[in-house]
């Protein structure tokens, strides 16, 4: 179990393998999506941005949710999902988060997406 939860968030925070880095700037230091293109992103006309905007938040909250079981993050860390809740519920917390928090958009995108999640869904 723990090999399968280390190889998906390798998988899961490796970034692009392509050389070409697409409609986001090349970094050397960080292969991550920021909050800003991960806003950008959310709020894109363009079909193809609007998707990776929720497979990307859909990735991050899935890994989020298998660390949470395994004893992987602080309890800190932790929020409890509605059970009744969609995936549109938590694109929009995240949309929404990013919008009343400009000055945090410099960081990377799984961060901010975590943090939405705790603000929005704290454990009882």
């Amino acid at each position: 179990m723990l090999r399968k939860l280390v190889l998906l968030l390798a998988l899961l925070f490796a970034g692009p393998v392509a050389a070409d880095s697409g409609p986001y700037p090349k970094r050397d230091n960080v292969s991550r999506m920021t909050a800003e293109e991960l806003h950008g992103a959310c709020n894109s006309p363009d079909d193809s941005m609007w998707r990776a905007c929720i497979s990307y938040i859909m990735g991050v909250v899935d890994a989020d949710v298998v660390a949470m079981a395994n004893g992987y993050t602080p309890p800190a860390w932790h929020y409890c999902l509605p059970s009744a809740g969609d995936g549109f519920q938590l694109i929009a917390v995240v949309k929404k988060w990013l919008a009343d928090n400009p000055e945090r958009l410099h960081y990377v995108a799984p961060i901010t997406i975590t943090m939405a999640m705790i603000e929005a869904f704290p454990c009882p």
